[in-house]
């Protein structure tokens, strides 16, 4: 089955071409729903393989002194132990091959017996196996439910599961698990439990965390699963961004049921394998990582740094990444699996040079420079199965010095037309070239493709404040086809932070796929600044070929847009000056939107002008605006609604007029000799199928919080939020459980030393194809400010309607009424969910059986919700007072 294509302008051809020789590819690689059909990855020939029983680290310690300091190593494979360590003494010295040596990493399962559908075989191992590489290929953690099918949890339990553990502290780790989705787990023995994981998918990381125990509740039906302790901090807990996230069991043997899978038995020392077709105990060739860094490699300090090292034509495969295991310097990664090192490790470096090289079969990223790496290089390369992305350079902690003091800062660095592929195979969110608060870099005709997120990244900085990041180029690169539907909140390019005189241009982004939100081409993110996008080519996204978040002094200019899924362009302005929008071609088809949630952008935000738009299927609307309306608010002066006739290869004479310059996309990706092993690759390579998971569970979820027995009086409930990041602390008694007279109940309390939307307690009901009843109790002070916000899993902020308390007053829908100060009132929802359901919603307010407000609101969004997803109670004031809520509850309407 090949990717679905979405109806574009350019009609019947592989290709069109337009003015001075604009070429734009149009045709995807296909998409099937099967593993890699050929053992070898990178598309080269698989020989014999011969093995050298050399000691490689004496060879390159003996070359290294010698006066050629070249070492030509024979095309053969080389088995490791233990990783190469590069120092000082290793400055000048070339590491090459006459044709391709195997640097390895791994160690070979031999012995295999048949036990019923599955091999076995005993493997002297004292750690966890999470990787096996059969015939070529990586072989699959066993895990359950398999493929593209999830379970979901149903929220967190503050409750304490151990002796002084704070109710902050167990709603990080505690999750709330279905009986009937976790029977088998349930029934491990212990020991065995603790070895077993969760894989969370979770926005933009999917962390892997490791079972404690599981705790029936009392309701019969649910259970607590409490996660491993390491589980700590707002990134590595799974409730972040959703109190349902999906997740699969991993690293258990009743989930070993699929051909490809694993298992291993770690006590025995016994490894289980479901043979694919045609494989059988004679032909298995398979391998498991025994080294974690398979070169590590740098100078005594900044200032005494290893020095013009080059490695050529090797192949380096074979690596592992244990996250609990001692001294592996694990830490469960967050955006970008920024805390996932590298399979070759460089710092205190200059001048490294790594150049023809293949870097295969590892769990971490390919290669790492990290701190102090300077004026090196990585050319002419190949990445493909690596657990986490390609290349990443610089480190997450940025130094606060701007002088010959900083000892953490890399730049100057070149990473030049290399393929990347079939990254985050471990850890999905892994980026293809990731490159931290680092100067001066130039990422330039690189090709990346069938990864599960971001395929270039740049800065790490999400304020305002002064970065290292600057003069980075990303020029003529070609990424397409990533994401799967897995993860959310991508781009085929994505920039954060302050980043001056820092351009991306040329470059073709199509194929990002997106689970529930975020699929972009071009991304501005948090605060990226004094970026310069031009002469780039998008089609092809979820959603907009761009995005910004925030920034200032940017400037979008001839570039191509082509077919969004949902929308072209995306933005969340704050400021003044954040974005130029000059010359560029949208061209489109409803019901795909032009401006996300059809919002208005202000031309002091944001200017657009000289642009070109077209909307095949109707006239283009910006927001809720026409064209004509649109240029009277003062935008797009001089712009044009009319056809670009993409396709014609004579010159559109309205380019002229808008100053839109042609250029070549062809210029964009691999060239030379990586071109053709780049065909060669897509010959053979399959692309995962893109994911259907949805974006809520699949079942109802009702919510009742008017018994809160279960709490302790001072316990803070699930749900509780008390402050959003690291900045601001937390407030121990900010949301929690009280009792007035026998009567139990939930107290947000304001603070001057937290936000204004601070703190807040988040309920995840599912209710859909039905009409959803949602009702509480309310009790406020005369300073209380407090936002009571209902959302649909497919609508946004603002969306559905909200109710607003502060003065003495309710409002919503536009009305309002005076509410009792310091007495018990009652607020009902009525709210239809479905495809079809009404688009309104009624709502009440009354105390003592008394109506204070009634009335029917219409959704200002196009469409009701699918399925309601969210009740949340945030306090929205920056003075010290409180509000207390009870009997909340969301149910399905009889």
């Amino acid at each position: 089955m090949r990717r679905k294509r979405n109806p574009v302008l350019i009609r019947n051809m592989k290709t069109a071409k337009f003015h001075m020789g604009i070429t734009v590819f149009l045709r995807l690689a296909p998409a099937l729903a099967c593993a890699l059909a050929c053992a070898c990855l990178c598309g080269c020939d698989e020989k014999k393989e011969k093995f050298s029983d050399a000691d490689l680290q004496p060879l390159i310690d003996a070359a290294a002194a010698s006066p050629s300091k070249t070492l030509v190593l024979e095309d053969a494979t080389y088995l490791l132990k233990e990783p190469l360590k590069l120092g000082n003494a290793h400055s000048g010295l070339t590491i090459a091959a006459k044709g391709r040596a195997t640097i390895s990493g791994g160690r070979k399962v031999s012995g295999w017996q048949r036990e019923g559908k599955l091999l076995k075989a005993k493997i002297d191992a004292d750690v966890p196996i999470f990787s096996l590489f059969v015939n070529g290929r990586r072989a699959e953690i066993a895990r359950h439910p398999d493929g593209d099918n999830f379970l979901w949890a149903l929220g967190p339990s503050s409750i304490p599961t151990e002796a002084g553990e704070s109710s902050q502290r167990a709603a990080q780790r505690n999750v709330i698990m279905r009986n009937e989705d976790i029977a088998e787990l349930a029934a491990l023995p212990p020991d065995e439990l603790k070895r077993t994981y969760i894989d969370f998918y979770l926005a933009w990381y999917s962390p892997r965390i490791q079972i404690e125990k599981i705790l029936p509740r009392n309701d019969g039906k649910t259970s607590v699963v409490v996660l491993n302790d390491r589980v700590d901090g707002k990134y590595t807990q799974p409730f972040r961004f959703s109190q349902t996230p999906h997740y699969q069991i991993v690293n258990a043997k009743f989930a070993l049921t699929q051909e490809g899978e694993f298992w291993f038995d770690q006590p025995n020392k016994t490894l289980y394998y479901f043979p694919r077709a045609g494989e059988t105990a004679e032909n298995v060739d398979a391998w498991y990582p025994v080294v974690g860094p398979i070169l590590v490699a740098g100078g005594d300090n900044f200032k005494n740094p290893l020095e013009n090292l080059t490695l050529k034509n090797l192949k380096f495969q074979y690596g592992r990444q244990i996250p609990e295991h001692a001294g592996n310097n694990w830490s469960s990664a967050t955006q970008a699996a920024s805390y996932v090192p590298g399979f070759l490790r460089f710092s205190n470096s200059r001048g490294i040079k790594i150049e023809n090289c293949q870097i295969a079969h590892c769990d971490a990223y390919g290669v790492a420079f990290g701190d102090s790496v300077w004026n090196s290089s990585i050319v002419d390369c190949i990445f493909y199965d690596t657990g986490a992305g390609g290349i990443r350079v610089g480190g997450r902690n940025a130094s606060k010095a701007f002088d010959d003091t900083d000892d953490i800062t890399s730049g100057k660095n070149l990473i030049e037309n290399n393929i990347i592929y079939y990254y985050g195979r471990w850890n999905k969110a892994g980026v293809g070239i990731l490159i931290f608060d680092s100067p001066d870099n130039i990422v330039r005709n690189n090709t990346i493709f069938d990864g599960y997120y971001t395929g270039i990244s740049v800065g790490w900085n999400w304020g305002t404040s002064r970065t290292h990041s600057q003069n980075n180029l990303v020029e003529d690169n070609r990424i397409f086809n990533i994401g799967h539907g897995v993860l959310d909140d991508m781009g085929g390019i994505y920039v954060l932070g302050v980043n001056p005189n820092s351009v991306v241009r040329g470059n073709v982004i199509s194929g990002v796929r997106r689970h529930n939100y975020g699929g972009w081409g071009l991304y501005n993110d948090a605060n990226s600044s004094h970026y310069t996008w031009e002469n780039n080519y998008v089609w092809d996204t979820d959603d907009g070929g761009y995005y910004k978040n925030f920034g200032v002094d940017n400037v979008l200019r001839n570039n191509i847009f082509v077919n969004g899924k949902y929308e072209m362009f995306g933005e969340a302005s704050k400021y003044d000056n954040s974005l130029v929008v000059e010359r560029n071609i949208f061209v489109y088809s409803d019901p795909c939107r032009l401006l996300r949630y059809d919002r208005f952008i202000p031309v002091k935000q944001i200017e657009f002008k000289n642009n070109i738009y077209w909307n095949a299927a109707g006239k283009p609307m910006f927001g809720k605006l026409t064209f004509e309306q649109w240029r009277q608010k003062g935008q797009d002066k001089g712009s044009f609604v009319l056809d670009p006739k993409l396709d014609f290869a004579n010159p559109n004479p309205v380019f002229d007029k808008i100053g839109f310059k042609p250029f070549d996309v062809k210029r964009a990706g691999v060239k030379g000799e990586q071109k053709a092993r780049l065909e060669e690759i897509l010959k053979a390579h399959k692309f995962p199928e893109i994911s259907k998971c949805p974006h809520v569970p699949p079942f109802p979820k009702e919510v009742d919080l008017s018994d809160l027995s279960e709490y302790k009086i001072g316990d803070m409930p699930a749900g509780a939020n008390t402050c959003p990041n690291h900045h601001f602390r937390p407030l121990k008694d900010a949301i929690k459980v009280m009792e007035e007279n026998g009567k139990r109940f939930i107290r947000l309390t304001d603070n001057t030393n937290e936000p204004a939307y601070f703190p807040y307690l988040q309920l995840a009901p599912i209710i859909s194809d039905s009409v959803a009843a949602v009702s509480f109790k309310a009790r406020l002070n005369k300073d209380s400010e407090m936002f009571v916000d209902v959302r649909g899993v497919d609508l946004p902020f603002g969306a559905a309607p909200a109710i607003s308390f502060s003065n003495g007053k309710a409002r919503i829908g536009g009305k309002s009424c005076d509410i009792p100060v310091g007495k018990w009132f009652d607020v009902n929802y009525e709210i239809p969910v479905g495809e079809n359901a009404k688009r309104e919603v009624r709502a009440r307010i009354s105390c003592d059986g008394k109506t204070l407000l009634e009335l029917d609101i219409p959704y200002s969004a196009k469409q009701s919700p699918k399925a309601l997803s969210w009740l949340s109670f945030q306090m929205n004031g920056r003075k010290v007072c409180h509000a207390d809520i009870a009997d909340v509850k969301v149910v399905r309407k009889k």
